[in-house]
């Protein structure tokens, strides 16, 4: 019986944060007293530990609260957390829930 190759494994999406964060001289405690964000979240997103932050709003607005504060653009680092949560972006949510047009509440058509 011939034996099963392996999968592929799939590749490793990784920004290196830790890495930018401390080429802009910025340390993590610093990023904690200005944002007031838990230490515990801050290395969460640094380590792409994204299952570890709170979900929903809290986390997105803590990753751009990050990315802000170690001076990058905050939509790689997003899309590499909705990537990672399985989540989508609203816009494309909202087109697969509203195909005929539908305002935001349903309650009103767009023409």
């Amino acid at each position: 019986m011939a034996k099963k190759p392996a999968k592929p494994k799939s590749p490793t999406l990784t920004l290196q944060l830790p890495g930018q964060r401390q080429a802009s001289g910025v340390a993590l405690r610093d990023i904690v007293e200005s944002t007031k964000i838990s230490l515990r979240f801050l290395e969460a997103i640094e380590f792409e530990e994204f299952e570890r932050l709170p979900g929903g709003i809290f986390s997105t607005s803590y990753i751009k609260q990050y990315a802000a504060a170690i001076g990058i653009d905050p939509e790689p680092l997003l899309s590499l957390y909705r990537l990672k949560t399985g989540l989508e972006t609203s816009s494309t949510s909202n087109e697969r829930s509203r195909p005929d047009g539908a305002g935001r509440l349903g309650l009103f058509p767009t023409t």
